[in-house]
């Protein structure tokens, strides 16, 4: 198993993530520190090439972006988003 990676939500999108209704914001939760932290490659897919470094999770009814630093071992999250909401704030 590799080793844990650890996981910070960037300002707006706690934000986000609070103003989501609280079954999808626990369901996100739950997402990072379970899926996300242990493995953030194989928890979501890579972006268009053009954002290489941006990698998309999605769930039911919400869609998260985020950045994977293997150096690091960290992972930031960039954006939280309804599904039915665009995220281009990642761009």
């Amino acid at each position: 198993m590799s080793p844990r990676h650890e996981v910070t939500v960037a300002a707006s999108a706690e934000r986000d993530l609070q103003r989501l209704p609280d079954r999808t914001a626990g369901e996100i939760r739950r997402f990072l520190g379970g899926p996300l932290r242990n493995d953030p490659r194989r928890a979501g897919t890579p972006l268009s090439e053009s954002r290489s470094t941006m990698w998309e999770a999605t769930g039911p009814s919400w869609r998260i972006l985020y950045q994977v630093d293997a150096n690091t071992l960290s992972v930031r999250v960039m954006v939280v988003a309804h599904r039915r909401h665009p995220t281009s704030r990642a761009s």
